[in-house]
C-alpha cells in the first residue's frame, strides 16, 4: 500500500459530530497515532480560518494540528510555524456582480467575510450562527457597508431546495473564474476556479518532498470530491453523499456522530504501525 505520511479531515458531517464538537475519544485517538507514527494530522474545510484553531483548541488537537486548511483551500495555514498563504480570492468585481446575479431570488442568502466582518444579504438566524461558528466579531449586510477582496461567496438557503439551487446556479451565468460547490446541507460555495482543498493540501505537503499520494482523506460532501480524488487513500463518511462515497476508496462503518474516523484508524491501526517500523 502506499506510504501515508498525512491524515487530513474534513470538519463538518466528518470529524465533526452534529453537534460541532470532535468527542473526546477521538481526539485522544488521533493524538496518540500522531506521536506514536509520526503522521502529520490536519483540517481541511470550507470554514474561515477564523473557526479552525478555536476547534482544535476546544478538542484539545491544538498541539496536534500541523495543517489548516481553510476556505475550501484558498487559505493554507502551517500550525507548526505559523506561515499563511493565501490563493486566489473572488475579485472585488466578481463579488459585485453576484451580489446583483443572486438579488432576484430572496430565498438565498449571499453571505462572505473580510477579516473581522460577517458580511449577509439577509440577517437571518442561519447567518447569525454562521457568524458565531467562524468567530466573527459583527454581521453587515453588503448593500450597506463596504468590503473587500473574500475567499469565496457563499449561499445559504434552506435545505430542502438543495437541488433547486444547484440546478439554479448551474442555469446561471456565472464569472468565467468562479465554480460552485455543495459544502453543506444547505450551503453552495462561489470560489476561484483554481482553489480547491486538494491544491491547498499539496502546497503544503510539497515542501516535505512529499505529494498528493502519502494523503490519506476523509470527507462527507461534494467540496470534498477533489481532494478524494486526488488523495493516496481517500475515505467517505457513512454519512456522506452518494457522489462522495462512489470516489472514495474506501468508507467508513459509522458516521460522524459515532467517531467514524477513530473507528476506521483503528481498523488500519496495523497498516499505520508498519509503517512506522519501515
Amino acid at each position: 500500500m502506499k506510504k501515508i505520511k498525512y491524515i487530513i479531515c474534513d470538519l463538518d458531517g466528518t470529524l465533526l459530530n452534529d453537534q460541532k464538537r470532535i468527542s473526546e475519544a477521538q481526539a485522544a485517538y488521533i493524538r496518540q497515532l500522531r506521536e506514536k507514527t509520526g503522521i502529520r494530522f490536519g483540517f481541511a474545510s470550507g470554514r474561515a480560518i477564523s473557526s479552525l484553531k478555536p476547534i482544535a483548541k476546544e478538542n484539545g488537537l491544538y498541539e496536534a494540528c500541523d495543517l489548516y486548511v481553510a476556505n475550501n483551500g484558498a487559505d493554507i495555514h502551517d500550525g507548526a510555524t505559523g506561515e499563511m498563504t493565501e490563493m486566489d480570492m473572488v475579485s472585488l468585481d466578481e463579488m459585485k456582480y453576484l451580489l446583483e446575479l443572486f438579488r432576484p431570488y430572496p430565498y438565498i442568502n449571499v453571505t462572505f467575510h473580510n477579516p473581522g466582518r460577517f458580511f449577509a444579504v439577509y440577517d437571518t438566524e442561519r447567518a447569525r450562527g454562521i457568524k458565531e461558528l467562524n468567530h466573527y466579531p459583527e454581521m453587515v449586510s453588503p448593500f450597506e457597508q463596504e468590503y473587500k477582496t473574500a475567499p469565496r461567496v457563499t449561499l445559504v438557503f434552506a435545505p430542502e431546495r438543495m437541488e433547486e439551487v444547484k440546478k439554479l446556479v448551474a442555469g446561471l451565468k456565472l464569472p468565467e473564474t468562479i465554480r460552485f460547490v455543495q459544502s453543506e446541507k444547505d450551503i453552495i460555495d462561489l470560489c476561484h476556479k483554481t482553489v480547491s482543498k486538494a491544491k491547498g493540501i499539496e502546497a503544503y505537503v510539497k515542501r516535505f518532498g512529499d505529494s498528493l499520494e502519502n494523503v490519506m482523506a476523509f470527507g462527507d460532501n461534494d467540496n470534498d470530491l477533489e481532494m478524494l480524488g486526488a488523495a493516496g487513500v481517500a475515505v467517505a463518511m457513512k454519512n456522506a453523499t452518494e457522489r462522495v462515497q462512489k470516489e472514495a476508496d474506501y468508507v467508513t462503518e459509522k458516521t460522524n456522530n459515532e467517531d467514524g474516523i477513530m473507528h476506521f484508524l483503528q481498523e488500519h491501526e496495523d497498516w499505520f504501525r508498519s509503517q512506522e517500523e519501515a
